[in-house]
């Protein structure tokens, strides 16, 4: 450069003693310093670095640290004479004795002074400032790199004496810790040079800033393995992580040291557990662990407590969260039951437990008690829900129900032992009082027992009658409990009092039961006579042997020879029997008396009606319906019993006991009591006579 120097750019109107240029830029630039603790420990971070003054210097912002590391220093002198400041580098030749010339590359590299010691501007000539040379800048707190073309680089990457450096948006170096570049981690320092190897930070976590090819160090992110043990690098943070993280959608858990862990794991919070496979992830769904399975949830990873419904079923986890196959569970709010199976799942439907059938609710899990209703169908299940078969009352109104063996509650006419309920099909409950059913009317009484025979109705005194069915006779004659009953066609009711029905008078008592027999007429010295049939007599009759006149209305003035009622029921029980033969036998056990009948069913007449005696209560006279079968002249061992009829086996009829061989000598001749072996005892002339009259195959009948 001649004639007039230009205005150094570093001062502004700073006149310089002496500029010394290294052979590519002159450098000012602030290192940082750092600190280092034990080899293990590595480098701390950058926040926790204190610069340190240089020895023998003083500190500015553009003071390089103890090494210069190719770097040029300034160091800013007193005076204003050539010579005055000095600038010495390990890449400079600067004059020992400050006669301010150092050997440059070119008049740019030197600031001239006018020949008569003034610079430029001083005397209003060529004020122009100097552009900015290409290369790094540092003043003060500021650290650029100037281009070739002069300006700042920005949002790019420079490498200066063999340091790494990255100028962000604003231009400056990106420094003081980890940074994020083009999507990756580094390191820089505060002097904003790149920086790469093991750190160590204050919370304990790590980083790894690794060289590649390309000579920049970005931060190892990712998995690694050191010693066995696993780490996890953090792509957002280059540091190592610690407790609960998320990685590509999984969950992962690293101790306090950063280590991976596998294997089951308890949480303090609230003690459920969570399992990590050998890769580090969390496992969902059901793990087991030793006799114990759990269940782990696929959002939180933990295991579940209590009660959870999983694909569809529904399973039972303790407070550790160990699956429940048990069996039977009573829950405590209601007391309700569950079942669950080996497999954890909880039984539902229909299911036989131990031999009990159970039902299980679809939606609930819980075991049926009491009523309810199963694809339209009663059932009832007891306080052990166990389902109930057979008969039921019910406590409310003590009505009965049925349930079959598959446990339906069943409806219509069902048989308990003698007595014939209807199970009212809307409510499978038994029906009480009357009732139509298909038509038909029946009565019920209190207890849902379906009633056969006469009813009187309260209302009006009047009778119904019940056949054996159950079905209420409508019309017509009808013989319930031995006695006959006529009903009117109109009032399906029991006539009383005396009735024309056909071409003859019938008299039917208070109760409606057709008479029998001789009939006194009240208020007058009158009576009719209605034979087995009911049928009242008329004209002359001869009756048990006695001749009477009827008049008109069948009457007669004739007091007749009154018969015991006992003897008349006989009569009038006789009727109802047929027999092989013209002959009919009837004992009365409690009257103890024999009747010998002759005719036909319906008009047998009494021939005989004879005192007799029967079998004492430690050996019972046999009853029931028998025929002759046999006959003999005697018996006995040590007495004797004359003529006897066989009735069945060993029960017969026969005389009083004698003394063996003996007609006259009575051993035991009464009669009209209950002291025999079983045997029917009678007059040795009656025994004659029956055995001597008494065709075989009669029929006996004894009551």
């Amino acid at each position: 450069m001649t004639g007039k120097s230009k205005k150094g750019w570093l001062s502004g109107k700073l006149k310089l003693g002496a500029i010394v240029a290294t052979a590519s830029v002159a450098t000012v630039m602030l290192l940082g310093v750092y600190a280092f603790g034990e080899p293990d420990a590595g480098i701390l971070p950058v926040s926790d670095v204190q610069q340190e003054e240089a020895e023998g210097q003083e500190t500015t912002p553009a003071t390089l640290g103890e090494e210069n590391d190719g770097l040029t220093t300034v160091v800013e002198g007193e005076g204003d004479g050539v010579g005055a400041d000095s600038v010495s580098g390990d890449g400079s030749d600067a004059d020992a004795d400050g006669e301010g010339v150092g050997a440059g590359d070119g008049d740019a590299d030197v600031v001239d002074e006018n020949t008569d010691g003034t610079t430029d501007g001083e005397d209003g000539k060529d004020d122009t400032p100097e552009a900015p040379q290409p290369g790094l800048k540092v003043e003060g707190s500021s650290i650029t790199f100037i281009g070739d073309d002069g300006a700042a680089i920005a949002n790019a990457w420079q490498k200066v004496d063999g340091k790494w450096y990255y100028f962000g948006a604003n231009t400056q170096a990106v420094r003081n810790g980890i940074q994020k570049v083009d999507g990756k981690l580094y390191l820089f320092g505060a002097n904003g040079q790149m920086e790469s190897g093991a750190r160590t930070w204050s919370d304990g976590s790590q980083s790894e800033f690794v060289p590649q090819s390309d000579g920049k160090a970005p931060a190892f992110t990712g998995f690694k393995t050191v010693s066995g043990k696993t780490y996890y690098y953090s792509p957002d943070t280059g540091k190592t992580v610690k407790w609960v993280c998320w990685i590509d959608g999984k969950m992962y858990y690293f101790n306090g040291n950063g280590q991976m862990h596998t294997g089951w794991l308890t949480w303090n919070d609230d003690g459920s557990r969570s399992f990590f496979g050998g890769d580090g992830q969390a496992q969902s769904g059901f793990v087991k662990q030793g006799n114990s399975t759990y269940y782990l949830d696929p959002l939180s990873y933990r295991s579940v407590k209590w009660g959870k419904a999983i694909n569809g079923a529904f399973y039972y986890f303790n407070g550790k969260g160990q699956m429940y196959t048990g069996g039977w569970l009573t829950w405590n709010h209601d007391g309700s039951k569950s079942y669950f199976g080996p497999d954890g799942k909880a039984l539902t439907g229909w299911q036989t437990i131990g031999g009990k059938k159970y039902y299980f609710d679809l939606s609930t899990f819980k075991a049926y008690k009491w009523v309810h209703i199963i694809d339209g169908d009663l059932y009832y299940f007891n306080g052990n829900c166990q389902m109930h078969t057979g008969w039921l009352t019910w406590n409310d109104d003590k009505s009965k129900s049925f349930f079959d063996q598959s446990g339906r509650a069943v409806s219509g006419f069902q048989k308990l032992g003698s007595s014939t309920y209807y199970l009212d099909p809307s409510t499978k409950r038994s029906a009480k009082w009357v009732r139509v059913i298909n038509g038909n009317q029946y009565y019920f009484n209190g207890n849902g027992q379906m009633v056969t025979g006469p009813v009187t109705w309260k209302a009006d005194g009047t009778v119904s009658v019940f056949a054996s069915d159950g079905k209420m006779v409508k019309s017509g004659w009808v013989t319930s409990g031995g006695h006959k009953y006529y009903i009117d066609s109109k009032t399906q009711r029991a006539v009383k009092w005396q009735q024309k029905i056909g071409d003859n008078y019938y008299y039917f008592n208070g109760k409606c039961r057709m008479h029998t027999g001789w009939l006194k007429w009240n208020g007058v010295n009158e009576w009719s006579y209605f034979d087995s049939n009911g049928r009242r007599l008329g004209g002359t009759q001869k009756i048990n042997g006695y001749t009477y006149k009827f008049d008109s209305n069948g009457r007669t003035k004739t007091k007749p020879v009154t018969i015991p009622v006992a003897q008349q029921r006989m009569i009038d029980k006789a009727q109802q029997f047929s027999s092989d033969t013209s002959w009919l036998i009837l004992v009365d056990r409690d009257t103890r008396h024999v009747g010998i009948f002759r005719g036909s069913k319906g008009n047998w007449r009494l021939d005989k009606y004879w005192l007799c005696c029967v079998g004492k209560p430690t050996s019972p006279t046999i009853t029931g319906t028998y025929k002759v079968s046999g006959k003999g002249l005697s018996f006995g061992n040590g007495y004797t019993c004359w003529y006897y009829t066989q009735i069945k086996g060993n029960y017969l009829f026969h005389s009083v006991s004698y003394l063996p061989g003996s007609k006259t000598k009575l051993l035991d001749g009464r009669l009209g009591i209950a002291n025999s072996a079983g045997c029917v005892r009678l007059e040795i002339s009656n025994a004659k006579w029956m055995y001597d009259n008494v065709p075989y195959r009669s029929k006996i009948y004894i009551y």
